[in-house]
Order: structure tokens, then sequence, then C-alpha cells
């Protein structure tokens, strides 16, 4: 999707990039090696490699269908030398997983609206592995679960809904356009994504129809 920008058609997907590296930009400055567990067809990873000519490594873990879509779209958008500098790791990969382990093996680790998708236990895995083998974690998820009947969205099974309530860590069902649960909401949410032995550096919330997002630092 893209939004019309005086004549101008801007894609939604890298204005969400843009937002993210300015809030992470400090950090991303004095990075060499970057993990993203997510990244889906790329957008984060081409917008780092092309701005933060530091970075020597960027590690994708994925899964491999969607690994498959990430290497074709990067080595079209990227130039050889950007594109050499990423790993694809497919998550079913722990041999190569447990061989990024070693504390500061990796100056940032980020997952931006993934985890809230993946089985609890899972995400548990990822922030155990983060508190040991990375300096900073960064989360962009949402920080609860809404009823689709508020966004006008019927589901034809029960069992839909419930599938989702399952996922993540943060699944108090809340009124997404009440401040108040909001803000409760991300009291929670700080606390449920934040690995072993890390504290919160930065947060934020995030623009426009994304207030049930948050973006937190953690270090």
């Amino acid at each position: 999707p893209t939004v019309n920008y005086f004549d101008n058609e801007i894609s939604i997907d890298y204005l969400l990039s843009i937002e993210e590296m300015f809030f992470l930009d400090e950090i991303l400055k004095e990075s060499k090696t970057v993990m993203e567990i997510g990244a889906a067809f790329g957008r984060l990873p081409h917008s780092i490699l092309q701005n933060f000519e530091n970075i020597e490594r960027y590690i994708i873990v994925d899964l491999d269908v969607v690994l498959q879509l990430a290497k074709l779209y990067l080595s079209k958008v990227l130039n050889k030398k950007d594109f050499s500098k990423i790993e694809f790791v497919s998550n079913n990969d722990i041999d190569t997983i447990d061989s990024l382990e070693g504390r500061g093996s990796i100056d940032i680790s980020i997952n931006i609206d993934s985890f809230q998708e993946i089985e609890e236990s899972i995400v548990l895995d990822y922030l155990e592995f983060i508190s040991k083998n990375s300096n900073y974690f960064y989360t962009k998820n949402a920080i609860c679960k809404y009823h689709p009947n508020s966004v006008d969205i019927k589901l034809k099974s029960k069992t839909q809904m419930e599938a989702v309530l399952n996922m993540g860590l943060c699944k108090d069902i809340i009124d997404i356009f009440d401040s108040n649960a909001i803000q409760k909401a991300r009291l929670k949410y700080l606390i449920n994504f934040c690995p072993k032995n890390f504290k919160i550096f930065k947060q934020e919330p995030c623009f426009g129809q994304y207030l049930y997002y948050y973006s937190a630092l953690y270090k």
C-alpha cells in the first residue's frame, strides 16, 4: 500500500522503516552486527543497509518460504556489496543459530510485528537467546489483542479468534480506541518483552493507525 503525498506515491512499509531507523539511529550508527527475527520481504534490512554503511553483517532469521521471498527481493534492490552482508538463517537451522552464541556477538536484535503471532514458548526461547547474545533488543509489536468487530472484521469461525489469542506474550483483549486501556497494556508489554537482565533504554508510541503498537529498546 502507498500514500499520495503531493503526487508522490510513498510506500507505507518504507515510511515505517523510516520511523524505526529514526528511533534506532544512535544505536545503528555504533553497530556492526544486526539480527532481525522475522524480516518479511526485507524492507528494514534494505533500509538499514543503504543508510548505515558501518553495518558489516545483517542476520535474518525466518521461515524458509519467507527467506526465499526476502532473498529474491533484496537481491534486486541492494547492490552486491550490501547484499553480501546478509546471512539468511532458517528458524529451523538450530546449528547455525547456536553458532551465533556469545555475549555481545550481536550488537542489536530486532523483532517487528511477529512475536505477537508466534507461540509463547517460542518467543520466550528467542528472548532467552537474545538475553545471552545481544547487546540491545528492539521490539515493535502489538501490545494487546482486540476484538475483530471493533474494526469491522467479521470472522467466519470462532477457532480463528481462539488461534490468535493463543499467540504472543500480550493476550489481553482491550478496546484499542481507549487511551486508558492502551496505557495499561503498554506497561504490561514493556515487562513481557524484556529479556532477562535487560532494562528499558528507550521507548515511544508508534504513529498513525498503529497506536496499539509500541517501540521499545532494551539494553
